[in-house]
């Protein structure tokens, strides 16, 4: 309980001399729950003896806005895996490539994988490195969207299809700072689409 961890806290902090923060929950007039983080520190009285200071501040609101962020996140995760659609983003001014989970798994590599452009082109096949590259150009140039339908071999080295769609996001002055987009794999309907041909 909240109790316990307040209490086992405090008495870190004097069985170490360590200073000490945690974050608990209280109830107010009216049994509100409110959220509170503590640091405890051991100081020495007058006397010689030791006290524990405890400062307390109100992060009820920082808490709140925590679990509504992921509360969306893990919504956005469980239905970006049943759709099989995950999102990216790079950064134009600082080179730096973000991938969803769902992108992870649709490359199949490990979930602490640090994409780069550089590694993240090269999963796709030449022909549709080509195709990628001239629709991030034109959309850099001319802010048009792009959605193609690619190939790419996956960490493993399995050959799939992709949709990938993109945008160029621009600041107020016109320079593009932003890709964002959305990958999905499409290999089931694009192997139904060649049997059929």
């Amino acid at each position: 309980s909240d109790i316990a961890t307040l209490r086992e806290g405090i008495g870190a902090a004097l069985a170490s001399g360590d200073p000490m923060s945690i974050e608990v929950r209280v109830t107010v007039d009216g049994g509100q729950k409110k959220w509170v983080a503590w640091r405890h520190r051991l100081q020495q009285d007058a006397d010689g003896g030791a006290v524990v200071h405890s400062v307390g501040r109100e992060i009820t609101l920082r808490k709140t806005a925590e679990d509504n962020l992921r509360a969306s996140q893990d919504f956005l995760s469980r239905t970006g895996r049943v759709a099989g659609v995950g999102g990216w983003e790079l950064d134009l001014r600082t080179g730096r490539l973000y991938w969803s989970e769902q992108v992870k798994r649709i490359h199949e590599v490990a979930d602490d994988y640090q994409p780069t452009l550089d590694n993240a082109v090269g999963y796709y096949t030449p022909e549709s490195q080509e195709l990628i590259g001239a629709a991030v150009e034109a959309g850099r140039q001319t802010g048009k969207p792009w959605d193609l339908e690619l190939s790419l071999v996956t960490a493993k080295g399995r050959s799939i299809y992709v949709r990938a769609v993109g945008d160029v996001e621009f600041d107020p002055e016109g320079t593009p700072i932003r890709l964002v987009g959305a990958l999905q794999d499409i290999t089931h309907r694009k192997t139904l689409e060649q049997r059929l041909e």
